[in-house]
Formats: C-alpha cells, sequence, structure tokens
C-alpha cells in the first residue's frame, strides 16, 4: 500500500465529446491513474471496489473522470446541494490551490446531483455542523461546475465526468501550466443492508478523515 501523498501528473487533453463516455475514455486514454485506498486500515475491506481516477486540462479547467465498480449503484438525493453522503455513493473532489487556505469540496452522485462547498480555512476551524450550519459554506449557480455521469448496473460500474473551472476553486484564478493545487479524490460505497459505507480515498489518510490535508496529494498542471 501507497502510504506517500500522490503526484498527479495533469497534461492537456485533446479535444473531446463531453456527451459521449467512450470519447471522454479515449481523450483520457493516457492520463495518470490514481488508484483509491483504504490507508487506515491494517487491510482492506473485502468489500472494496477500487475505483481509478484520472486528470488533465483545458483552457483554464480541471477535467476529471473517474472510474467507480459498484455491485449496488444507488443515492438518494434529489436536487443540489443535499446531504448526499448520507443517502447513497458519492464520488468527491477536494482542491486547493497553493498556497491559498480555503479549499472547495464537490460530490457527485450516480444520477449526478451534486453538493458544492468551498470552505475559507481547515473544516476542523469553523465548527461546522456545531456552530455553524453546512449551508454556510454552499457554492450554486451553473458556473461552478460541470458534471456527467454514466451509470451501468449490469457492468457493475459507474462514471463521473466532471469539470472545474479555476475560477471556482481559485482566489486568484491565473493560468493552469506551471502552477500546483493540493487534491483529493474520495468516496461513499454504499450497499443495501450493509450498516456503514465503505470508505476510500486516493490520499493515504492515516485515519478515517477525508479533511486531513497533510496526506492530500499534489496536482501539477504540465503543458506537455
Amino acid at each position: 500500500m501507497n502510504l506517500q501523498p500522490p503526484l498527479l501528473h495533469c497534461h492537456p487533453l485533446p479535444s473531446f465529446d463531453n456527451s459521449r463516455l467512450e470519447s471522454i475514455q479515449q481523450a483520457f486514454a493516457s492520463a495518470q491513474v490514481c488508484r483509491m485506498q483504504q490507508a487506515w486500515q491494517p487491510q482492506p475491506d473485502s468489500d472494496l471496489n477500487i475505483a481509478e481516477v484520472r486528470a488533465g486540462w483545458q483552457g483554464d479547467s480541471l477535467l476529471v473522470h473517474a472510474t467507480l465498480p459498484d455491485r449496488d449503484i444507488y443515492n438518494n438525493t434529489t436536487d443540489l446541494n443535499q446531504e448526499t453522503w448520507r443517502l447513497g455513493d458519492v464520488f468527491e473532489i477536494f482542491l486547493r490551490p497553493k498556497p491559498q487556505q480555503s479549499y472547495m469540496e464537490m460530490h457527485v452522485t450516480p444520477h449526478n446531483h451534486r453538493l458544492q462547498l468551498r470552505f475559507p480555512e481547515p473544516v476542523a476551524n469553523l465548527g461546522v455542523g456545531k456552530t455553524r450550519p453546512l449551508s454556510d459554506f454552499f457554492l450554486t449557480g451553473p458556473e461552478v461546475m460541470e458534471s456527467r455521469t454514466w451509470i451501468f448496473p449490469d457492468q457493475q460500474v459507474w462514471h463521473v465526468y466532471a469539470e472545474i473551472p479555476s475560477h471556482t476553486a481559485c482566489e486568484q484564478p491565473c493560468p493552469l501550466p506551471g502552477t500546483e493545487w493540493f487534491f483529493s479524490f474520495s468516496r461513499y460505497d454504499y450497499i443495501h443492508g450493509r450498516e456503514k459505507p465503505i470508505y476510500s480515498s486516493t490520499s493515504p489518510h492515516a485515519v478515517l478523515n477525508y479533511h486531513r490535508q497533510e496526506e492530500w496529494g499534489t496536482l501539477r498542471f504540465e503543458q506537455e
């Protein structure tokens, strides 16, 4: 098991049709693969299905494609900014451009409902859920990000494609090549009849806490 935070080399992608999964897969074919794990456990969960995430960029946007093996695909959310992680399967994106303190957390469900959040500093300092409601940190509006999903129950897999403009993540947007962002991709994988979801992350967290930024990886935007 890799216990070092990953370094993800993010290269420009060729033009493709973002409404077609096959076109997306072809565009991301040579992108570096980042796999989710359970570093906080001595042994992985017997029900763990290892998700794979790839990233690239075009223009001023980070592009992400996740492949999520899943034997029981569902989430009961019905609209934007609901408590997705309590209601079923979720793919999560955490991004914090260097050197700013604020960061974003985005959830995408199998049916493409989203939770969109921005925290001005580490969430442990903010009293979220105790002295401040989660709604204080909601991001709204179509300009925040774009996402699409595809579900294949017979193949027991679903896919996520996301486009995150730099202005969503960055306090001071600038050209992406040569910049670095902290990142983490994580998931909640629910199975009906199982008491708790299966947790996994691309970050080698020492304890189960997706907000532990000291274990997030580095995403490096490269020109070629």
